[in-house]
């Protein structure tokens, strides 16, 4: 895949996470992507690829900011 394609699939996979964590909460969100993703592909590869050139520090708070906005 081109960068150019990389970037719009980045960003339509984290456009997609934050629509179900908004209208499902985090954990919900997380127990559908793993029930709908079961047994397929390389989570590990795509978790590292999504999460690309962020810090520990940057995730985490990204994922309390989701937590606690409605």
């Amino acid at each position: 895949m081109s960068k150019p394609a990389e970037k719009v699939e980045d960003a339509l996979i984290r456009e997609g996470w934050k629509t179900l964590v908004r209208k499902m909460g985090v954990a919900k969100a997380t127990r559908f992507l793993v029930a709908f993703e079961r047994g397929e592909g390389d989570s590990v590869k795509e978790i590292k690829r999504f999460w690309r050139g962020k810090s520990l520090d940057e995730i985490y708070r990204m994922v309390k900011r989701t937590r606690m906005t409605p």
